[in-house]
């Protein structure tokens, strides 16, 4: 769980991870109080506990596809991607501008996605 109304990188950080991993429930928004509400229900409600503990694990777990979250070599591969589309537009003069990575599932199973970046 985070506070999700802060302006600091962590907060950011952790807002972002729950939202991949399907967590929402876990950003408190709307400040110091609804932290304090997800965390006291966190504590004395076993039942909604063990469903974000099992939803968790689950991501963790999950094979073919691989859960975006934990995917590192996907991540890093996406990233160098923007990266190199960056360098090119600057190479080419253009003013600097959102990269927006886009996947593509293969036909072949077992095939990296296909990834295409627009600038």
């Amino acid at each position: 769980m985070t506070r999700s109304d802060g302006i600091d990188m962590s907060s950011r950080v952790s807002t972002s991870a729950n939202k991949v991993l399907g967590m929402e429930g876990l950003n408190a928004e709307d400040g110091i109080s609804q932290y304090i509400q997800i965390a006291t229900t966190l504590g004395t409600n076993t039942t909604y506990f063990e469903s974000i503990r099992n939803k968790l694990i689950s991501t963790a777990l999950q094979k073919n596809p691989m859960h975006p979250y934990w995917d590192v070599e996907r991540y890093v591969g996406n990233f160098q991607r923007a990266l190199n589309s960056a360098w090119l537009s600057y190479l080419s003069g253009n003013e600097p501008s959102p990269i927006t990575v886009l996947e593509e599932t293969s036909n072949d199973i077992g095939d990296p996605p296909l990834v295409h970046s627009e600038l």
